[in-house]
């Protein structure tokens, strides 16, 4: 027994010792998603290395999967930033401003005013125009920085013209059965033009080394300007917002109605002087002009909701801006190839079960896959354990015998101790066996064994010899060689022939047990390993 347990404690050693000596090597089997077939794939590879998976030109938003590694021991809706550019109201400040388009700051000129005659009974001097004058600049000028929220509109729209950008770029990763190195060139040319479109090198004002990534179409570079791009049309559309808010300060409003309502008054008291009709009307055409454009601007503050449109427009810098900077940077290769993680192949077969298949509601259809790689370790000490039944035979010291008394001829008063014969040259029992073996990979392994085995709760045998150990997934293992066990003998105060007086002799022959040596075949079957 004890030399079994050394045995055993001495492989396990070495097989630890062994595992450790040597530093395990990655080893990739690639697949190309669009060219490759489903397959199955078997190898035999040292178990120093570990092994993976790399499944190339597959697009991670188009398809699902999933992988399982088995290890064996023989034992469309419409994407977020478009409803930012669709559920709010723009201002009408183009309708306003062009009220202005053909307006200058001069109610006036002189050469009108030289030409002004009263009406009888009517006095009229050059300083009431000069005051009128004044006072027409000053509103004009006061109305013309209302055209703030045109500008701000502007950038709004520039910013929403980013939806039609994003929903390309996203287009193009949603193709189809296309290989990683042609959707990247596509977003870049795509990108590149965008970006020339909206004259984004001169508003960052790229030079140098700048100007030549972009041109260049360096795909780091073009991600950053595009990232600056956005980041800088949107600062712009805030500082038009801050002047938004301050000229349309409720205010600022009431205050510029009032005093455009008294020059109002003064033009009305001051065209009533004059006699000149055409004079009349153009003094009162333009001061009623300004009211009407003060009034368009004013309305269409009110019609946009500010507030709740720069809500909006602020939450792009947030997260719209980041999404499409984020959709640009999608297409690299990591999202296009799958890597399945390398396995120690510390057991006999490792199998890759990888699926591939189209996600739901795709706007393409992207072909369904299935592939299984199995990968048989070879080199390495291995331990492997099985049980089943065993055969254990010898000689007649190795089977249990039972004694009687026999008379003996003309002495009736003695006995002679005679051994029953036995019918039985071999006895069954039921065990298991651990196997220590260097792994060959093939279907067919040698190895070195040793077990225990019992018979009834008192028969224990222990075994040791060599085995073969026969198929892959179901493995069954023939056994042979030296059983050691308790073999239940004749005691050592007595011998087989002895005779014995009867008034001494115990009621049954007396047996003990002794350790003997036999043989044993058995078959097993593959549980488990360690």
């Amino acid at each position: 027994m004890k030399l079994i347990v050394f045995i055993a404690l001495s492989f396990l050693s070495v097989t630890f010792c062994y595992a450790q000596s040597d530093q395990n090597s990655i080893r990739y089997i690639e697949i190309n998603y669009l060219t490759s077939s489903p397959i199955t794939y078997n190898s035999i590879e040292s178990s120093k290395n570990l092994v993976g998976i790399k499944i190339i030109n597959v697009n991670k938003k188009l398809v699902d999967i999933t992988n399982n590694v088995q290890t064996f021991d023989f034992k469309s809706d419409q994407p977020a930033i478009f409803a930012m550019f669709t559920d709010i109201k723009l201002p009408k400040a183009d309708d306003a401003a062009a009220g202005l388009a053909g307006e200058s700051g001069t109610f006036l000129d002189d050469e009108v005013i030289a030409g002004i005659s009263p009406i009888r009974g009517k006095t009229l001097s050059k300083a009431d125009f000069t005051k009128l004058n004044q006072e027409y600049l000053a509103l004009f000028t006061r109305v013309d920085k209302l055209k703030s929220l045109g500008l701000y509109k502007e950038y709004y729209n520039e910013l929403s013209r980013t939806t039609l950008f994003y929903s390309n770029l996203n287009d193009l990763q949603l193709l189809c059965n296309t290989a990683y190195d042609k959707i990247r060139d596509k977003t870049m040319d795509l990108t590149y033009d965008y970006l020339v479109a909206r004259n984004a090198s001169q508003r960052l004002g790229l030079s140098g080394n700048s100007f030549a990534e972009f041109t260049s179409k360096d795909q780091i570079a073009i991600g950053r300007i595009l990232k600056n791009y956005l980041k800088v049309t949107y600062d712009k559309s805030q500082e038009e917002y801050q002047l938004v808010t301050t000229h349309y300060a409720e205010a600022s409003l009431k205050a510029l109605t009032t005093d455009l309502d008294q020059f109002i008054k003064s033009v009305n008291a001051t065209a009533g002087a004059v006699s000149d009709a055409g004079v009349k009307k153009e003094m009162t055409d333009k001061a009623v002009a300004l009211r009407v454009i003060l009034s368009g601007y004013t309305a269409a503050f009110k019609d946009a909701d500010i507030v709740a449109l720069n809500k909006k427009i602020t939450n792009f810098e947030t997260t719209t801006l980041k999404s499409v900077t984020d959709s640009y940077n999608y297409v690299n290769e990591s999202n296009y190839t799958v890597y399945i993680t390398p396995q120690e192949l510390e057991v006999d077969e490792t199998k890759f079960i990888i699926h591939i298949k189209p996600k739901n509601d795709v706007v393409c259809s992207p072909v369904a896959k299935s592939y299984v790689i199995k990968i048989r370790s070879k080199q390495g000490l291995k331990i492997n354990f099985s049980s089943g039944f065993f055969v254990n035979f010898g000689g007649n010291s190795f089977i249990d015998q039972t004694y009687r008394y026999d008379d003996v001829d003309g002495e009736p008063d003695k006995s002679r101790i005679t051994r029953n014969d036995t019918k039985n040259k071999f006895f069954p029992s039921i065990g298991a066996l651990m196997h220590v073996y260097t792994r060959s990979g093939t279907e067919l392994q040698p190895a070195l064994s040793f077990g225990v085995s019992i018979k009834n709760a008192s028969k224990v045998n222990f075994h040791l010899g060599p085995s073969l150990i026969a198929g892959k997934n179901q493995r069954f293992i023939l056994s042979g060689g030296v059983t050691l066990t308790k073999t239940s003998l004749i005691g050592d105060k007595y011998q087989e022939g002895q005779i014995i007086v009867k008034s001494t002799a115990p009621t049954d022959v007396p047996v003990s047990d002794f350790d003997r040596f036999g043989y044993f075949l058995s078959l097993t079957y593959n549980l488990s390993s360690k």
